[in-house]
């Protein structure tokens, strides 16, 4: 018997890759023919890596977890800030004086409100940073989306669109703009190669500094 239950998916590979999903699911990738012994011995040499692994992301699942409650913090451009249910609040959610204020009329569906809110906020300050880095470098891009993207933080598509995910209105600002400048890159190099990345470096000599906050923080970033 392997030591976990996990998804095997077969393809057209060469080798066996193992993955842990953000909502604790083992998924085993192997060639078409590959014994399923081998795979669950493969399983057992790994079992210390997946249950570190396993308990890291339970760990970020219950640090993710929301209740939308009186003084319950959220993230915003890089800072949190408490929350405050209000009786007498009319609107469904607002920032202002260093805390979020919510309706309580609202709170059977605080989770869509915010959303909704960081879309907003995630829409004006990324079309304004978009507008500086693409003014500042000379790059002619299409149209700005926002979405709940939880995977990928922006994309840029083949006719110049660009996509970012809302939750990027929780980020501090210098990690908006490395989003911004990676996806302004790829209207020059599509790929990853080095040329890519010395674009990215012109753009934004400190780009680093910012890519390794937003990998060891964008579990964080949820509402």
């Amino acid at each position: 018997m392997p030591p976990f239950p996990y998804k095997l998916v077969r393809s057209r590979r060469r080798s066996v890759a193992l993955t842990v999903s953000r909502e604790a699911f083992v998924t085993v990738r192997a060639p078409l023919r590959t014994p399923i012994d081998f795979i669950e011995s493969f399983l057992k040499k790994k079992r210390e890596w997946i249950e570190k692994t396993l308990a890291k992301v339970r760990e970020r699942a219950r640090e993710r977890e929301r209740r939308y409650e009186d003084g319950e913090m959220f993230w915003y451009l890089g800072e949190r800030y408490p929350l405050r249910v209000s009786e007498r609040a009319r609107l469904s959610v607002v920032f202002s004086g260093g805390e979020f204020v919510m309706a309580k009329r609202f709170h059977f569906r605080a989770k869509e409100v915010f959303s909704r809110w960081y879309t907003r906020e995630a829409k004006r300050i990324l079309s304004e940073r978009v507008r500086f880095f693409a003014r500042e470098n000379k790059l002619a891009y299409g149209a700005i989306k926002v979405n709940a993207a939880r995977t990928r933080w922006g994309s840029c598509s083949g006719k110049g669109s660009l996509n970012f995910s809302f939750r990027l209105a929780m980020a501090p600002l210098s990690v908006i703009d490395y989003v911004v400048v990676h996806e302004l890159a790829h209207l020059v190099h599509r790929d990853h190669s080095r040329n890519f990345w010395r674009k990215v470096a012109s753009m934004l000599p400190e780009f680093e500094t910012e890519r390794r906050w937003l990998k060891k923080n964008g579990h964080l970033l949820e509402c």
